[in-house]
């Protein structure tokens, strides 16, 4: 996720150069089984395909207290820790160190885990953004959009102000009622009792609009969605009692959003910072980028070699609101819930499902 570029010039020392560059990409939080490091080589801005995997590394991370914490190779250039209860902890910095099969070596500097904060409260509203619409000629417009959005508020703990980054999870239920006509064996119909789940990786973090020196931040934007409510999704069969071919439109009965915040340290900040600034239009994590982004590694043990990526450290805390909106325009009800994780996608029917937010 974080092998992305930057600088101010392109990056095309590749071609000039007999010396392949590594991407160092690590993650590291406070939840066990989070944490992964993947290693590929650079490929030029244009190039097809998936990068190469740099397989048969020797990875670990080591802590300021000596421990150190091995990670093996599950698939390829895909490393995980060998004791999978590993999580990082608390106040505590991390360094990640990778030897290559060939001797080189590759260390991040050390990075602190900084603690949890939770949010003072929750609240949403209606704004409006730019989008960037393309026509049938191919010509390209911003063009503003009606949107809901969910907001975070911190209070001010006397410190300078904390810095986030945000992804959420989106669970949306809907019914749809069918009746039989006639009605059959003394059914008149059924309830459908639906759900969908969808994952937002959009890169949202807080920056420079809060003073520095309050630590309190107000109207953080967390999750954009639709002002209205209305969802495009597979007509119910009475037939089969399944999903029909064909699509209608419904009301989103309420959507459950997941905050996933990520605490970040002043290096993964800068880090995010030179993405957004570098990042294509609609701002992306996984958008291109046209040039190469310093990130926190280095190769010791040749220090003229070019290396990309970043180890991130980040405590991450997770908080689950409810939605319920009526008309657009209208009033907004944010409730905090119980996180809830069921498959994908799926349906009752005449039973409500035991995880329903009503």
């Amino acid at each position: 996720m974080l092998g992305l570029s930057s600088c101010t010039e392109p990056y095309d020392d590749a071609p000039h150069s007999d010396k392949q560059v590594m991407v160092v990409n690590g993650f590291l939080s406070n939840w066990a089984g989070s944490s992964f490091v993947s290693l590929t080589l650079a490929t030029s801005y244009d190039a097809n395909g998936a990068p190469n995997r740099v397989t048969s590394a020797a990875v670990y991370i080591t802590d300021n207290t000596g421990n150190t914490f091995r990670f093996r190779e599950i698939s390829a250039g895909n490393y995980y820790p060998v004791d999978t209860s590993f999580a990082g902890i608390i106040n505590k910095t991390y360094t990640l160190t990778v030897k290559t099969a060939d001797g080189t070596e590759y260390v991040s500097k050390p990075e602190t885990m900084l603690p949890e904060i939770i949010p003072a409260q929750a609240y949403a509203g209606y704004n409006q953004v730019e989008e960037l619409i393309q026509n049938e000629s191919g010509t390209s417009s911003l063009k503003l959009k009606d949107v809901s959005e969910l907001y975070l508020d911190y209070n001010s703990n006397g410190e300078v102000t904390p810095r986030f980054r945000y992804t959420t999870s989106h669970l949306v239920e809907y019914i749809i009622d069918k009746l039989l006509n006639p009605p059959l064996g003394g059914v008149f119909g059924y309830t459908f009792y639906c759900w969908i789940t969808s994952e937002d990786n959009s890169l949202r973090f807080t920056n420079e609009k809060y003073a520095s020196n309050t630590g309190k931040i107000s109207k953080q934007v967390v999750s954009v969605i639709s002002a209205d409510k209305v969802l495009e999704v597979p007509d119910m069969n009475t037939d089969s009692l399944s999903y029909a071919d064909t699509l209608v439109k419904v009301p989103e009965y309420k959507r459950i959003i997941t905050v996933h915040q990520y605490r970040l340290n002043s290096d993964s900040y800068n880090w995010y910072k030179g993405v957004e600034s570098q990042s294509s239009a609609e701002g992306r994590i996984f958008d291109p980028l046209t040039a190469q982004l310093k990130g926190n590694i280095s190769c010791t043990s040749d220090p003229d070699r070019t290396v990309l990526g970043f180890f991130e450290v980040s405590s991450v805390s997770d908080f689950t609101y409810s939605i319920t909106r009526q008309v657009p325009g209208g009033e907004i009800i944010v409730d905090e819930v119980s996180g809830v994780f069921p498959k994908v996608k799926g349906f009752t029917i005449d039973n409500v499902p035991g995880f329903w937010v009503w």
